[in-house]
């Protein structure tokens, strides 16, 4: 028997699971889209030799492996061939809008409000809001992968708030803000760099608030299905600029 899902050491925090699992002999295999970094080092007890992690960027890979996984491949993202081709060869059904058309497109989360939601969802001492920003911003261009190392190389005070927090969730939270804070920093300055090339926006409605000083014209468009528009869409770009976290 095997059982696949998605991030699922996030469902499985107290190794419950994967006990239950590795008594019935059942082989697991879980795909990670996340830094492992944000996952491992709050559970405990969840490697196994029945479970395969399977890692969005092979440069994570290391990163399982040293936590005890004895099974972790690299996956590779879009590349399914019955999906990921042109619509006349995959037969994906009704033509993509001549609106999707361009020279240029970036398809992302601006992340605005994804930082703001996790602002509001979890109450951070002053001194951790005050200086998230420019945590972040050094936190993009640090030789650590991992949020929770660059707090503690960054400073004592910011080592002792955040040991400070009051569990492990509060301090994932943190992690969290400080990662998607400087994706959004590092997102937003990729894509004014591709504003004189007059480029289409796919994402969220963040990105005409981040971008509502730009007098460069540049399209956007709301998010796209992922599994349903996005493999129509991307042929339809001549070039299409990616970024992740």
């Amino acid at each position: 028997m095997m059982c696949i899902a998605r991030d699922c050491l996030r469902v499985d925090c107290e190794g419950l699971c994967t006990g239950r699992l590795a008594r019935e002999d059942v082989r697991r295999a879980s795909l990670f889209v996340d830094r492992p970094g944000l996952v491992l080092h709050l559970y405990d007890g969840l490697a196994s030799r029945l479970l395969t992690i399977f890692a969005y960027d092979r440069d994570n890979c290391p990163a399982w492996r040293a936590h005890g996984f004895p099974r972790v491949d690299h996956w590779r993202l879009g590349t399914a061939p019955a999906r990921c081709c042109p619509r006349d060869a995959c037969g994906h059904g009704r033509p993509a809008p001549a609106a999707w058309r361009a020279e240029l497109s970036f398809v992302g989360n601006s992340m605005r409000y994804k930082v703001g939601q996790r602002l509001a969802k979890v109450r951070f001492p002053r001194s951790l809001l005050l200086t998230y920003k420019d945590v972040a911003a050094a936190f993009a261009t640090a030789p650590e992968r991992s949020a929770r190392d660059f707090a503690r190389a960054w400073s004592p005070d910011l080592a002792a708030a955040y040991d400070a927090l009051p569990d492990r969730e509060a301090q994932l939270a943190y992690e969290t803000l400080l990662t998607w804070e400087a994706t959004r920093q590092y997102r937003e300055a990729c894509v004014r760099r591709l504003l004189d090339f007059r480029p289409l926006i796919v994402g969220d409605p963040g990105w005409r608030v981040a971008l509502r000083d730009e007098t460069r014209p540049w399209r956007w468009h709301d998010a796209l299905n992922y599994y349903e528009d996005l493999p129509r869409f991307y042929p339809l770009s001549t070039i299409n600029f990616n970024t992740t976290s």
